[in-house]
């Protein structure tokens, strides 16, 4: 077992020394105190621990906020943050960091702030132990842990949280390391009750606040029974009454004071004592006042945390001793200004489910509670979402409600008249899934690739394609983050969080920044022998923290910022490898399978990458972005499994990457192109109709660059709607072919009617049907000629008004109507020719394939006074005539 040693350690140092050891995940970081600054955490130590892979969880005391919400960024998609609340303070200074195979933690006296964690000369014991094998301490600590929620009110998922933590750091079996070592609480027993009884030799006791009676030193004094008493405190820095102290103190024999300089604020908690020259100390949260020594929280008294453990040298602060009567007349403690007017209000959290809001409130109030959102806390921006009509006293109350529009991040309560208006603190809502921890057995990219730095720089782009590439080899057999049934499901999260799961299994996929631009709209010191080991000490070494160390890890925050200009240019010296790196990729997914997520990744490149023009004037990006749209839409599984707005924007996509491919070409046409665009629509066909174009706007327009490719508003509306049309026409696709030809066909009881001012009704018969493909029946007229064309597998017949006869042909390989029938010569010589009534055998087989009547068809070919008398005038048409 290591020995103890007094070193100086905060939090951060805690942190830089897991961060120091390569390849080791966090799985977990807890974070309580009093006061909170929300952007100190967020650039010191979110940052880092979210880069690591942990969940990070702070809980502090409900209105000790130091910051201004305005500025917070990152709370509840990033990291969890609650309010926690007791009759007295929540006051416990603890930071607990859980791996695969190690516990941390530290336990002492300053807040998550910068003063606390950097400024001040605070206390903190260290404590590091092996997961699952670690000294008794860490039982005791989990115990604290377990029962911390039960006693202290606190959001219902920061509870699972904190008792989940819990369970991780309680030893399987204590390895009786650090037998010595205590961690105890004050939730159902007074912290004075730890202390041993005495007598003791020695005793000292340095703190910031003392209470205005010295009620707490009084029992410290007569529970240890000291030969010698130091009290060390700062003389205008610290809360104390010099009176009371030395009434207090007067049953001592022998008393010192020490005044401690005011260069910084000495914000240390302790009591040490001595017996026979071992000594020990008792650091941590509790300032030796009634509040925190001598109540209990479950009596009303504030929550602390402390540790009990041996220490080989004092630790008080080194400075002359004077006598007690120094500080008699000084009385700095604050007058007593009584309970605040009103009924107290406190919102413990907030949180956001896939199709309401979760908001956790305890107040006094016996009237109406309003929940007020604000996108960003700004005053002025708070919107009235919810009216509790009254809530219960003395407990929690769960208020839910449908997610509002638009859905704010800052959440607070108010109640009271609006002349005494009662306003909770600020919580920020929470996404518990986007703040879990990272499920490192899913294959994931090795870095962050914010597409404004992915399109512009090449060796970025160069590290992006290797890395896509071993991404989809990893996914290759792996399971598919696409199931419902996906990711690490941690203690408090369940199927409610489906939406955030998902998120949190797309970045964790993609990274932030690219899950962000493809999906728009989404909410950023090694031990080397295994031992346990404590150390104690105050702090010193913040100032000298490096601000590039948080810099660079907060790119790992599951809430980044990240650009919202959709489209980003491609300098033109890196088109090639763009060009090269777009095949590669389309190769890939079509060749194996993978995640939707990543499917709708590579067509976002496809698109971004057409209207930066990086294919210039080449063609080959036709097939590749066929290839991926014929592998983009949603399996039947993954629309069970995706939420809506991730199935929106995919849908779009299949209908963007259509669109782009159906310019210069024609659905069902004969051409390389007109082939792939078809093979390409069939496959999207069935999501396009649902297609929102609102959803890829930045991308429907005119592009900006050179050779860029976009399609217009209108353009992608009008393949929706025809899309639309094909799901219920199977015409619509010839009608389509028709207009693009610009040749007026409409369709009667399986006839293609083409009436128009062509001199040739023959070639406007044939042209018609070599668009329309096998099986179809055409009657092309102009005002004196008609001609009618049955089609179907390798048989045609023709007929026309001038001849008045069926002529029956067998089809060739390399023969269309148009070779056969569109030049201005006569007809092809057949033997099997057939006048056109009776209607002869073989045109009746003919016109059964194609699903039309014969006769009708003759009827309209008949001269005009025949036709009239038996129809009426030629534009008159009854329900089964083609006239």
């Amino acid at each position: 077992m290591a020995a103890g040693v007094v070193t100086f350690h905060s939090p951060l140092s805690l942190l830089r020394g897991w961060t120091a050891r390569t390849g080791v995940p966090l799985r977990e970081a807890l974070v309580t105190g009093y006061t909170a600054d929300l952007v100190f955490l967020e650039r010191h130590f979110v940052a880092l621990s979210r880069g690591l892979g942990a969940r990070v969880t702070v809980l502090t005391d409900a209105g000790q906020a130091v910051h201004d919400p305005v500025d917070v960024r990152h709370a509840g998609l990033a990291y969890q943050h609650g309010h926690a609340q007791c009759a007295g303070v929540f006051h416990p200074k603890l930071v607990v960091l859980v791996g695969d195979d190690d516990v941390w933690a530290a336990i002492g006296s300053g807040n998550p702030t910068l003063a606390g964690w950097g400024h001040n000369d605070e206390l903190w014991l260290v404590v590091r132990a092996r997961r699952g094998a670690g000294p008794a301490a860490l039982g005791d600590l989990g115990a604290w842990l377990g029962d911390l929620p039960d006693v202290v009110a606190m959001p219902s998922w920061i509870a699972d949280t904190v008792r989940y933590i819990g369970e991780a750091v309680t030893p399987d079996e204590p390895d009786g390391s650090l037998p010595d070592l205590r961690i105890a609480g004050n939730l159902r027993h007074s912290l004075v009750s730890v202390l041993p009884n005495g007598p003791t030799d020695t005793l000292a006791i340095s703190a910031p606040f003392f209470d205005a009676h010295a009620a707490a030193v009084r029992e410290i004094v007569a529970r240890l029974v000291p030969a010698e008493l130091t009290i060390a405190l700062q003389p205008t820095m610290a809360q104390y009454d010099g009176a009371a102290l030395g009434a207090a103190t007067a049953t001592v024999p022998t008393i010192g004071l020490r005044l401690l300089a005011e260069d910084r604020m000495r914000h240390g908690k302790l009591v040490e004592w001595s017996v026979d020259g071992a000594r020990s100390a008792m650091v941590g949260s509790a300032n030796p006042s009634a509040a925190a020594m001598l109540a209990t929280t479950m009596a009303g008294g504030n929550c602390e945390l402390v540790v009990v453990c041996p220490v080989e040298t004092t630790l008080v602060p080194d400075t002359e001793t004077v006598s007690i009567t120094r500080i008699q007349g000084i009385d700095t403690t604050p007058a007593f200004r009584g309970q605040p007017a009103g009924p107290s209000l406190v919102v413990v959290g907030a949180r956001k489910l896939a199709d309401r809001v979760v908001v956790e409130l305890s107040t006094t109030a016996t009237g109406p509670v309003s929940v007020q959102m604000s996108p960003d806390a700004t005053p002025g921006s708070w919107k009235l979402v919810h009216v509790l009509e009254r809530a219960g006293a003395d407990v929690v109350s769960v208020v839910e409600f449908a997610i509002p529009d638009p859905l704010g991040r800052a959440v607070r309560a108010v109640t009271g008249d609006p002349a005494a208006l009662t306003v909770s603190a600020v919580v920020f809502l929470t996404d518990t899934a986007r703040c879990a921890a990272r499920d490192d057995s899913t294959p994931r990219v090795s870095r962050d690739y914010p597409p404004n730095e992915l399109f512009t720089d090449p060796l970025l782009a160069s590290r992006f394609e290797r890395d896509l590439e071993q991404l989809i080899t990893d996914l290759a057999g792996h399971q598919l983050p696409d199931s419902t049934t996906t990711g690490t499901r941690t203690s408090n999260e369940g199927q409610d969080d489906r939406y955030g799961a998902w998120v949190r299994d797309t970045e964790t996929l993609l990274g932030p920044s690219l899950a962000s631009w493809v999906f728009p709209g989404l909410w950023r010191v090694s031990m080397s022998d295994g031992e346990a080991e404590w150390s104690i000490g105050s702090t010193r070494e913040f100032e000298a923290e490096p601000v590039e160390e948080a810099d660079a890890a907060a790119e790992e925050l599951g809430g980044v910022e990240v650009d919202r200009t959709d489209i980003h240019p491609v300098p033109e010296a890196h088109h090639s490898r763009w060009r090269r790196l777009a095949g590669r990729l389309s190769r890939a997914v079509h060749g194996k399978p993978s995640p939707l997520a990543l499917r709708a990744a590579v067509a976002k490149l496809f698109v971004n990458l057409l209207a930066g023009g990086v294919w210039e004037d080449r063609e080959e990006w036709r097939d590749q972005l066929a290839d991926v749209l014929a592998v983009l839409p949603p399996s039947e599984a993954e629309h069970q499994a995706y939420p809506g707005h991730a199935l929106e924007v995919v849908v779009a996509l299949c209908a963007l990457g259509t669109a782009l491919l159906t310019q210069d070409t024609i659905l069902n046409g004969t051409s390389a192109r007109d082939r792939v665009t078809t093979v390409a629509w069939e496959h999207t066909r069935a999501v396009i109709p649902f297609a929102d174009a609102a959803v890829v706007a930045d991308y429907l327009g005119t592009a900006d660059a050179p050779n860029g490719r976009m399609v217009g508003t209108a353009e992608f509306q009008a393949l929706v709607e025809f899309t639309t049309d094909a799901e219920d026409d199977p015409t619509a696709v010839l009608r389509r072919r028709f207009a693009e030809q610009g040749i007026p066909a409409l369709r009667r009881d399986g006839v293609w009617m083409v009436d128009g001012e062509f001199r040739n009704p023959r070639r406007a018969a044939a042209t018609a049907a070599n668009v329309a493909g096998s099986p179809c029946a055409v009657l092309a007229r102009n005002a004196t000629k008609a001609t009618a064309i049955l089609r179907a597998g390798d048989r045609i017949a023709i007929a026309e008004s001038v001849g008045r006869q069926w002529r029956v042909y067998q089809m060739g390989p390399a023969s269309t109507p148009v070779t056969m029938f569109g030049g201005d010569e006569g007809l092809p010589p057949t033997r099997d020719r057939h006048p056109l009534h009776p209607v002869p055998r073989p045109v009746v087989d003919l016109a059964k394939r194609v699903g039309c009547d014969p006769a009708q068809l003759a009827i309209a070919l008949a001269p005009r006074s025949a036709t009239e008398a038996a129809l009426g005038s030629r534009d008159t048409l009854g329900s089964r005539s083609y006239r």
